[in-house]
């Protein structure tokens, strides 16, 4: 069963009041619990039956009837919204970290045309002065060009 069905089930019954569970001293020896509802002046109006003792557990129908109670259409519903946002939230998230990564890989592909053409316009530069060029000045171009060079190596 998938969530969608179990949501209809769910509307479905959304009128029946399934919350409250009841057994009695003597019930208790039986195994035998019951799930409905409990009105304001004290009758309750069982819709399920549950009977454990002939499985030699009477001290589990307490416990089914809880959690048939738990389980009851308002819980189910509320869960499945809860689900639900949760995974419109992740698709949300999904299509962000898509953008975020295409950005970053414009970015690293815009970094890398400018470092080129950096690298390209220094070692131009450098090369139309030659080695009449200031030695300090010349040392330091080379080294922004190893620079770019590495830099280009990392993102390659």
């Amino acid at each position: 069963m998938n969530t969608t069905e179990l949501k209809a089930l769910a509307e479905a019954v959304k009128g029946w009041k399934l919350r409250d569970v009841l057994q009695t001293p003597d019930d208790k020896d039986e195994g035998i619990a019951f799930v409905g509802h409990q009105s304001d002046v004290g009758i309750f109006d069982d819709i399920v039956h549950i009977d454990t003792g002939n499985y030699m557990q009477p001290h589990m129908a307490i416990v089914i009837a809880t959690y048939y109670a738990a389980a009851n259409p308002a819980a189910i519903l509320s869960l499945i919204a809860d689900l639900e946002s949760a995974q419109d939230e992740r698709r949300a998230l999904l299509a962000t970290e898509q953008n975020l990564r295409e950005r970053v890989k414009a970015m690293e592909e815009a970094l890398t045309d400018c470092l080129e053409d950096s690298r390209e316009a220094v070692t131009s530069h450098v090369l139309s002065y030659g080695e009449n060029y200031r030695p300090a000045r010349l040392a330091a171009m080379r080294e922004t060009v190893a620079k770019a060079d590495s830099l280009l190596e990392k993102t390659a």
